[in-house]
């Protein structure tokens, strides 16, 4: 994707977006316009707007006026992630910026997403509808940095044998994880390589080449019984680090996140009372675990995580699984997931053990909102 300044060649273009209805209905002023009134337009104020391009194609704009700015999509081009990643190209050497968005607009949730904060106060009635302000400031930036100085990565590690595996690939996943963290997170707060022990030698390679790899940021190996799977995992290591850090990242390890900035959508689901944002959550339970954990609303009430392998956590996976994290529902907190904003694949093996990437389920998960997680 580049911006590009708009030109008068483009102007065709605009109005095939800007005129269309379901274009209309979010701005504020709702008219439309012809060719003339907009080439009259472009000649009078040369506008500072962006034609959108991906590979070479027009597929919106970024309008902008002053501080303010705005992004229209072209209908045949929604449900891309492009609006993000061009807001992103945008405000990436900008200080400040402003919008105004309908309060019921569903984009309110991607400007928050991006750093955007409601201004109080600063509403205007459109079309008996409330038309409000929002702001962004680049100490977001830092605000990100510190978000991310605060995580605890957790990623848990199996070396015996796996449903849709034939052979060993530990050291594999684990350079993959170590390379996107290198190249992206070298400022994470601490990732925790957890290792289940499976009473081979192969346990051992894995650490040897862990401690003898070039890294970047900082971390610790635990070598634990494998009780609960990897959820006994990541409640472990819960219960360990919770007062260190704001945060818990919980991933498996044949899963790699895709995207640098993977964890903004996680954080940004984040309300009041909401504890877990996974990757998918249904039937009351989180059905994709992948995702990020509040170690400041677990903090107290930490009591109530219980240990995997004690009382009615002897299961198989399922059960551990179901039961992950859920003793904070009775305590009145809440789990949510990221399939408003974006989707991760799933790892589903097939008979005979051949792995394959399927989108799941598929009528809950939009998949044409950003990819940000995947199987290795």
């Amino acid at each position: 994707m580049i911006l590009r300044k708009l030109t008068v060649d483009d102007l065709s273009f605009l109005l095939e977006v800007r005129n269309d209805e379901s274009t209309r209905k979010f701005l504020e002023n709702d008219s439309v316009f012809t060719y003339d009134d907009c080439k009259s337009w472009f000649e009078s104020n040369n506008p500072l707007w962006f034609i959108i391009e991906v590979d070479e194609e027009s597929v919106g704009y970024i309008r902008t006026n002053g501080d303010e700015v705005g992004c229209d999509i072209h209908p045949n081009f929604r449900k891309k992630g492009y609006a993000r990643q061009a807001y992103n190209l945008y405000l990436e050497d900008k200080k400040y910026a402003t919008l105004w968005v309908f309060e019921n607009n569903f984009a309110k949730k991607l400007y928050e997403s991006l750093g955007f904060i409601e201004v109080v106060g600063e509403v205007k009635t459109i079309r008996d509808n409330n038309y409000i302000k929002m702001v962004y400031n680049e100490p977001i930036l830092d605000a990100d940095l510190k978000v991310v100085q605060n995580v605890n990565y957790i990623v848990s590690f199996y070396n015996g044998p796996r449903r849709c595996y034939g052979s060993y690939r530990g050291i594999e996943f684990a350079t993959k994880h170590i390379e996107f963290l290198n190249n992206n997170l070298p400022n994470i707060g601490l990732v925790s390589f957890v290792i289940q022990d499976s009473k081979t030698q192969l346990d051992e390679e894995l650490i040897e080449f862990i401690n003898s790899t070039d890294i970047k940021f900082n971390y610790e190996i635990i070598l634990r019984e494998n009780k609960g799977m990897s959820y006994g995992a990541f409640s472990d290591v819960m219960r360990k680090n919770h007062t260190k850090y704001g945060w818990s990242f919980i991933i498996e390890d044949d899963y790699i996140p895709i995207l640098k900035d993977f964890l903004n959508y996680f954080w940004g689901e984040f309300k009041q009372d909401i504890i877990y944002v996974c990757s998918l959550y249904v039937r009351q339970h989180a059905s994709i675990s992948t995702g990020m954990i509040s170690n400041n609303l677990m903090r107290s009430n930490i009591h109530v995580l219980k240990e995997y392998g004690g009382a009615g956590y002897d299961g198989e996976g399922g059960d551990c699984q179901t039961h992950f994290m859920t003793e904070f529902h009775k305590l009145g907190f809440y789990f949510t997931d990221i399939t408003n904003v974006a989707h991760t694949l799933f790892l589903r093996c097939q008979e005979g053990n051949l792995p394959i990437n399927i989108r799941y389920p598929i009528d809950i998960v939009d998949r044409y909102l950003p990819l940000i997680i995947e199987p290795i």
